[in-house]
């Protein structure tokens, strides 16, 4: 949701009814260092309809979210689906996703036309 402010509003107008906008939040801004982000502060079912999505759901732990995704199907949305990423990964998994989050921020900072061997 740290995207264009117009970006729900505008999901929330067209009503596209296949979208299910899944949010991930992992509490932190990744891309700029990892400073704590305040999206626990957001009341996301109210934010949500205020926008104009038909559901809102917010998975804590796997089987919600699993619940949650599974009861859309087949419902027109748009829906919005928010998965607390630090609740639904053992730790060997959010360590996995740590170390694919610096390659993807070493590659996207690497000098244009950059090898591999060089990065």
């Amino acid at each position: 949701m740290l995207v264009p402010k117009g970006l729900i509003a505008t999901v929330g107008g067209v009503a596209p009814p296949g979208l299910v906008h899944v949010v991930l939040d992992n509490g932190t801004y990744k891309s700029t260092g990892g400073q704590l982000s305040t999206l626990s502060t957001v009341d996301w079912s109210s934010l949500g309809a205020a926008a104009g999505y038909r559901s809102t759901a917010v998975g804590t732990d796997a089987a919600a979210l699993r619940a949650a995704l599974d009861a859309l199907d087949g419902v027109p949305g748009p829906h919005l689906v928010v998965a607390d990423e630090r609740r639904l990964a053992e730790p060997a998994q959010v360590l996995a996703h740590e170390k694919r989050s610096d390659e993807g921020r070493r590659r996207t900072r690497a000098p244009r036309g950059a090898t591999e061997e060089a990065l």
